[in-house]
């Protein structure tokens, strides 16, 4: 028996998959009276900004549900300014281009990821050989399912040779000594790509504002979800993993990598639906 404990890459976006850094993502943004604003996302798995083409920060105001342009407290921490995003032009305003958190702020985020790490003193999977990796496909309640056929997505895990994949990338930064193949689930039928299903809607997976009252309102309660979230997904697949696939290529007792593909786009300041490494510490899969 295997234990699931970590959680590798959990890959939003299917066109971003390898990138460290993200830059001007295009993105669509609502206000809460509906209408729509262009925007772009910028930044790395630990944090992020929204902003637009002339660059000037954009962030939510969790009290009313809409955006605003930002400022940057004492403390190197963004927040709303007065301008609301969409009526007027925030260099007529004097609000500063480029805003960003401090350096402090943005350890904090770093240490979020890193503060519930195993307590093994090995690595998270061998880093030569061949592993057999598990990719799980995730939608909620209130999407349809993946529009593309499954070969789309496979190709950026294990294209043709000298393609760019996840499979070529980890075969190059190790010199040619690892290999990684995926599997995908849930199983699909025909080249459909189904994808397990869960039972809340994208929205309860983002942050709470007066436009979401249903979202996580602090950093435990959005943990709790993204653990549920993954623990069912897993649990929901385990009978389709194969019994003779070698999902522990070093017989330390855990799966050696795992990781899942989220319906639709980055998310804007949901950090959980942005692509991130994580430990699945509150939960053990079997």
């Amino acid at each position: 028996m295997n234990l699931i404990k970590y959680s590798l890459p959990i890959f939003v976006s299917i066109s971003t998959l390898f990138a460290t850094w993200f830059n001007d993502i295009p993105r669509e943004i609502k206000q809460a009276n509906g209408e729509i604003i262009h925007c772009f996302i910028s930044g790395d798995q630990y944090s992020k900004r929204l902003h637009d083409e002339n660059n000037f920060t954009i962030i939510l105001n969790s009290i009313d549900g809409n955006y605003y342009y930002a400022n940057l407290d004492l403390n190197g921490v963004l927040r709303p300014s007065d301008f609301q995003v969409g009526e007027g032009n925030p260099a007529f305003f004097g609000m500063e281009p480029g805003l960003t958190i401090s350096k402090s702020e943005y350890e904090k985020k770093r240490l979020f990821y890193h503060n519930e790490t195993s307590t093994r003193n090995s690595r998270d999977a061998p880093t030569s050989g061949e592993i057999a990796q598990l990719n799980v496909f995730i939608r909620f309640s209130d999407d349809p399912e993946f529009s593309s056929p499954r070969s789309y997505y496979d190709v950026v895990f294990q294209a043709e040779e000298n393609e760019p994949s996840l499979r070529d990338y980890y075969w190059e930064i190790s010199y040619n000594t690892l290999w990684v193949e995926t599997h995908h689930f849930p199983d699909n039928v025909g080249d459909f790509n189904t994808s397990y299903q869960d039972e809340h809607p994208r929205n309860y997976y983002e942050p709470y504002s007066g436009a979401n009252p249903g979202g996580y309102q602090n950093s435990d309660e959005r943990t709790q979800r993204e653990h549920t979230l993954l623990s069912n997904a897993l649990n929901e697949i385990e009978s389709q993993v194969p019994t003779d696939l070698d999902i522990d290529a070093n017989d330390d007792g855990m799966v050696d990598a795992v990781s899942f593909v989220i319906y639709g786009g980055p998310g804007d300041w949901a950090d959980l639906l942005w692509p991130h490494r994580w430990s699945l510490y509150t939960q053990n899969v079997t």
